[in-house]
Parts: C-alpha cells; sequence; structure tokens
C-alpha cells in the first residue's frame, strides 16, 4: 500500500468508505451490516495510517508537534462521532446517516487529488531543461 504513496492510500481509504456507504444503505440484512462494518474497519485503517505516515514526512519539532495535534482532532472526532451516533441515527435513520457521509468524503479525496496533481506538475516542470 505504502509502496503506491500516502496519496493513493488515502483516496484508497475513501474509496472503501464510499463502499461501505453503498453497502450500508443496499439493505438492512445482517450481511449489509457485516460487510459494511469490515469495509469501514479497513477504510478507517487505510485512511488514519496513510495520514499518519504523512507526518512523518515532517522534520524535527514541527514533526512532533503535527503527531500530536493530530492524535487530539481524531480522537476528538472519534470520540463526538461515538456520542452523536445513536442520536443521529434515532433522528434520521439509518439510510440518511451513511448518505450524509458522501458529501464529507469528497474533502480528503479533492485535497489528496489536488496535491497528486500538483506534484506531477511541479515533476514536470523540474524536469524542463
Amino acid at each position: 500500500l505504502f509502496m503506491a504513496g500516502v496519496l493513493p492510500g488515502i483516496l484508497l481509504g475513501v474509496l472503501l468508505m464510499v463502499s461501505a456507504v453503498l453497502v450500508n444503505i443496499s439493505g438492512i440484512a445482517f450481511s449489509n451490516f457485516l460487510g459494511g462494518m469490515i469495509l469501514l474497519g479497513l477504510a478507517w485503517n487505510v485512511m488514519y495510517l496513510s495520514a499518519t505516515r504523512l507526518l512523518t514526512e515532517l522534520e524535527g519539532a514541527a514533526k512532533s508537534k503535527a503527531q500530536g495535534i493530530n492524535e487530539v482532532i481524531v480522537f476528538a472526532c472519534v470520540a463526538t462521532g461515538s456520542t452523536l451516533v445513536g442520536f443521529l441515527q434515532r433522528q434520521i435513520g439509518w439510510e440518511a446517516l451513511n448518505i450524509v457521509l458522501l458529501p464529507i468524503l469528497t474533502l480528503p479525496a479533492l485535497v489528496a487529488v489536488a496535491i497528486i496533481l500538483f506534484e506531477r506538475r511541479m515533476e514536470k516542470e523540474a524536469a524542463k531543461p
């Protein structure tokens, strides 16, 4: 996974997360929940590991500070999501709760694609004589 790079890893995680949403909204059978949870777990791990790997590219004090801030943000979001999910599920329902994730997932996908395109452009400009 990391041989392809950090940003493709993030995109893979987003793709897995979208797949989890699609499995979740396709039905309420046990197999939907099982498949959705497996895809969600894979997506979470791929994106988390990719983002953490991205932070290791920093150097010096910025590296430690960025990793600390990242951990606080990640686990604050996990705690907030875990607290709100039951309430949201009851208020808007299972299908809507999953569909709400789709626009949220566009942000990391767009940022990763923009960075990939920017890096490719910079490499092409650097290769010019």
